[in-house]
């Protein structure tokens, strides 16, 4: 700011008072006596003009005109060739925005956080109503029902490879103990066929 000359310094205030689209902005640039010179600030508050730290003060606009003071944060710095430059933020235009910043997140938030509690709802039903189908299955083959086998829907999710993994072990089982019927049945037979053979010769 220093190396500015005076109609630089100007340009520039003014420069960033006019890009400020939302008002929230506020600086000012004041000659030795107090006059405006440029900017969007009406009245220069000789407070500012001593304090070295930024600090809530009312401060009245300029541009545009505003009667009523906006509360604000304003600092203020030496200005090159006399005078002071005061730079704020308007704290009314900030707490505005913030209003509006969270309705617009709260119109995002409650769908979205809506859709997720019913898909979750449905994820868990699902998983429900697949668990008692996996259990009754179970619950048949404990009663006996080797051949029954648990329901695979080909989604490869956790259920359909234990589902898998537990149709595998009942085909095992089942063939072990069709084995072993069948070696019963050999034994029987074997047991049965000497007996049938004595009764004969006799």
């Amino acid at each position: 700011l220093e190396k500015l000359k005076p109609r630089a310094l100007i340009f520039a205030i003014n420069g960033m008072v006019a890009a400020d689209l939302h008002r929230t902005q506020l600086a000012g640039l004041f000659g030795p006596t107090g006059n405006v010179v440029a900017g969007s600030i009406a009245v220069l508050p000789p407070i500012l003009m001593r304090a070295h730290a930024p600090f809530v003060i009312g401060l009245v606009r300029r541009s545009p005109p505003n009667p009523i003071p906006d509360p604000s944060r304003a600092i203020s710095c030496p200005a090159p060739g006399g005078g002071h430059l005061v730079f704020a933020t308007d704290m009314d235009e900030l707490a505005y925005l913030q209003v509006l910043i969270g309705r617009a997140l709260m119109l995002v938030t409650t769908p979205a956080v809506t859709i997720a509690i019913c898909l979750g709802l449905i994820l868990s039903l699902r998983a429900q109503k697949r668990f008692k189908v996996v259990q009754s299955a179970i619950e048949d083959v404990m009663a006996g029902q080797l051949e029954r086998r648990l329901p695979v829907q080909s989604t490869n999710d956790p259920f359909d490879r234990l589902s898998t993994s537990v149709n595998t072990m009942l085909d095992r089982l089942e063939e072990a103990v069709n084995d072993l019927r069948a070696l019963g049945d050999d034994l029987a037979h074997e047991l049965r066929t000497p007996l049938i053979d004595r009764k004969s010769v006799v």
